[in-house]
């Protein structure tokens, strides 16, 4: 295994002290007084949630379930919280890191993507509530250190966030610049796999004239050797922010960022060996660091977005935000894709293909709250206009394979393998890193759109607050166009009108526990269209969900409980005449139904001890009566920490273990994926009020196993155990 551990240590200690002295230069330069009463006495706007309303790994409000800051026992819907202080023990480092101990969650795209699927669906990722995603980097566009707190929301959202996918949304709130404070925090983390990684993190404020002003800036470098499926990786980060209080009621908020990724990939290191049945084993007898690609494959993006926010206290009662986005990203994928195996069952066949994809966007938002009594009634209404307008160019390279370059049996009896054979049990090195004899253009697309949004959310409370009844209904009228530009053929072109809407109600039974009811919808425009032009219906997510939330003894028994069901229905399959269905038709005929159950519980009644706990069970009903692929039968996770010190706790160990049950590795159920038990822990040591220590270990017994799969050949394998050590210094 190539080891650059060295030469990245020197790159990373050169970038924390450079980091350093830009966050120590940017404190002397300030020159600001010390926060006055007044600013100190800023308050948090209603779009915001303070960490000062945590309890430990215990948050009582969220943003994304309303889009302003709500009481969680007043929100009825499936909501889980992950706060800084659980990120930070847990030592994540990426959204599926943090969300790993939540019911239901299950990765579906490999370690090094921020993509998986809650309660069987895919989630749509957002950040402060707005979409921000591309069709290469699946989520991984927002680091985690940019990011204050991660909400995800179960089940249908479109009432807040528009087209979603039914198993709901993952919302990153990101870090803002904070009015009336002066501080830096600096980490270094070092661990297995040459993992070096720095963040800086200094917040500086003071006066512009006469008006407050704040200024924050967050930077990270990381590298890694090797990673379970992704390796030689490296990635830098910065985004300055700057705060302006132009008025005691208008606040200005301005972050531009800039990201640059670059890492080897392997697409896969597991697949299954003929016969392709149930009966077929994993290659789990290969070597754990396999790499079918060789040297070749490579995954390069750059990240470029402005975000800007102007908010308005028009009154005590009225609050407007103008939010404005624009973000350009620009992708380089090389893939080595693996194939099936030959008959002899020990000769692979491989794909070989490069995809160049521009993606940017720009969104214009305006929300408008509104607090007011209405007789014995509380009242919030939230009205909201969004526009959205995504534009993507992006072409594909593949190989072409030539006469006397064997690559399969027959010689062009499979016209997906372009790249020579290998032994998987004997691989021959200089036929891992052969690239194609030929290369040719095989796509070039360019596609654009626009949604535009309209929607009332309103949130009564009545009956002394004891029942609380949250409803909405939205617009939305999507418009798209794409083009297949080496045949000039309209890959995608419509228009689509849908409304969707949410109704639910939470009554409290006593202080800090309510029972709730939700019933919410969303929606996917299908813009293709069938060989004779005929168009489809979008396809529509609903949930109907009950259960209980608790928020008791000031946060030390909280959580959520309960049971769901989801209809996801319109589903776009081939025709079921085989006649049309060679000819490229396809219906609207198929839908699929999940029944489940869901808890995510925080327990913090003995001093100093925290437990989380959560579980999951599904049951899934598709036309065909499959399973769908991916999705385990049970999900469950245990974290339990211990502070040591009685009131000034000085040092914390914690022991964690998951469990995924059993799921199928393909559509066809053909592959199943056993059940697992993975442990962590982890153990953090204040050595002063400035510095902490932390170490993790994840997956501590180091267990070998296949985590998500995308069909038999592309089977991704667990994260290996790994040590990590950080340091945080706060001044």
């Amino acid at each position: 295994m190539k080891n650059t551990t060295s030469p990245s240590r020197r790159i990373f200690w050169r970038s924390l002290f450079w980091l350093g002295v830009t966050g120590a230069s940017a404190g002397l330069q300030a020159q600001s007084a010390p926060a006055t009463k007044n600013e100190e006495a800023i308050q948090l706007s209603a779009f915001e949630v303070s960490e000062s309303q945590d309890h430990g790994y215990s948050s009582t409000n969220a943003v994304s379930g309303t889009r302003f800051s709500t009481p969680l026992v007043n929100i009825p819907q499936s909501i889980v919280v992950l706060n800084q202080e659980f990120m930070k023990d847990i030592g994540a480092i990426s959204t599926v890191e943090a969300a790993q101990y939540v019911s239901g969650v299950a990765t579906t795209a490999g370690p090094n993507r921020d993509v998986f699927i809650v309660n069987g669906y895919g989630v749509t990722v957002t950040t402060d509530g707005f979409q921000d995603d591309t069709s290469q980097g699946q989520g991984l566009t927002t680091p985690l250190e940019m990011v204050d707190r991660v909400e995800i929301i179960k089940g249908p959202s479109a009432v807040l966030y528009g087209s979603t996918n039914p198993g709901g949304n993952v919302n990153r709130v990101t870090k803002k610049p904070m009015f009336g404070r002066t501080a830096t925090d600096l980490e270094a983390t070092v661990g297995e796999g040459g993992l070096v990684r720095g963040v800086v993190d200094t917040n500086q404020s003071g006066k512009l004239g006469t008006t407050p002003v704040a200024a924050r800036v967050i930077g990270s470098f990381e590298h890694y050797d090797q990673y379970a499926n992704f390796g030689d990786s490296y990635s830098y980060f910065i985004a300055p922010m700057f705060s302006w209080r132009i008025t005691p009621n208008t606040t200005l908020q301005v972050t531009p960022s800039y990201l640059d990724r670059n890492y080897h990939k392997k697409f896969a290191t597991l697949f299954q060996f003929r016969p392709y049945n149930l009966s077929g084993p994993l290659s789990f007898q290969l070597p754990r660091d396999v790499d079918w690609g060789g040297d070749s494959p490579r995954e390069k993006f750059l990240v470029r977005r402005l975000y800007a926010q102007l908010e308005h206290v028009v009154s005590d009662h009225w609050t407007l935000r103008l939010t404005g986005i624009r973000k350009y990203v620009s992708e380089y994928v090389t893939d080595v894709i693996p194939r099936d195996l030959l008959t002899d069952n020990q000769t692979m066949q491989r794909t070989w293909r490069q995809i160049y994809a521009d993606d940017n966007y720009k969104i214009a938002a305006l929300d408008s709250l509104m607090k007011y009594d209405l007789g014995p009634t509380t009242n919030q209404t939230l009205i909201a206009a969004q526009y959205y307008s995504p534009e993507s160019t992006s072409y594909t390279i593949t190989g072409r394979k030539t006469t006397g370059q064997k690559t399969s049996l027959g010689e062009g009896s499979n016209t997906t393998s372009n790249l020579p054979l290998i032994n998987v049990f004997n691989p021959d090195p200089a036929a891992l890193n052969a690239g194609p004899d030929q290369k040719f253009m095989s796509a070039f697309t360019e596609a654009s759109g626009a949604i535009t949004s309209a929607s009332v959310n309103h949130m009564l409370q009545m009956f002394h607050s004891k029942v609380i009844v949250n409803g909405g209904i939205r617009f939305d009228h999507t418009e798209s166009a794409g083009t297949n530009k080496l045949t000039n053929v309209v890959t995608s072109s419509g228009k689509n009108n849908h409304y969707t809407k949410r109704i639910g109600a939470a009554y409290k039974a006593l202080p800090g526990l309510s029972f709730f009811y939700n019933y919410s919808e969303t929606f996917t425009p299908q813009l293709g269209v069938n060989p004779d032009g005929t168009g489809f219906k979008p396809t529509e997510g609903k949930i109907s969900e009950g259960g209980f939330k608790a928020d008791l003894m000031e946060g030390r028994i909280s959580g959520t409980a309960s049971l769901f069901t989801v209809v996801n229905k319109n589903l776009v399959v081939a025709d079921p005449d085989p006649i049309r269905a060679s000819a490229g038709f396809r219906s609207q005929s198929a839908k699929d139904t999940l029944d489940g159950v869901q808890f995510d519980l925080h327990f913090d009644v003995v001093r100093n001890l925290q437990v989380l706990t959560s579980y999951s069970h599904l049951t899934s009903k598709t036309n065909n009566g499959l399973r769908v692929r991916d999705v385990p039968n049970e999900t469950a996770a245990a974290l339990a920490s211990y502070a040591f010190g009685g009131t000034d706790p000085k040092f914390k160990v914690g022991l964690g273990a998951r469990y995924k049950g059993d799921r199928f590795g393909t559509t066809d159920n053909a592959l199943l994926m056993s059940s697992v038990i993975v442990w962590d822990a982890f153990a953090n040591y204040q050595v002063s009020k400035q510095l902490v220590l932390r170490l993790n270990c994840t997956n501590v017994f180091d267990k070998y196993y296949a985590d998500s799969s995308v069909n038999r050949n592309l089977i991704f394998a667990g994260p290996e155990r790994r040590l990590r050590i950080t340091a945080e210094y706060r001044f």
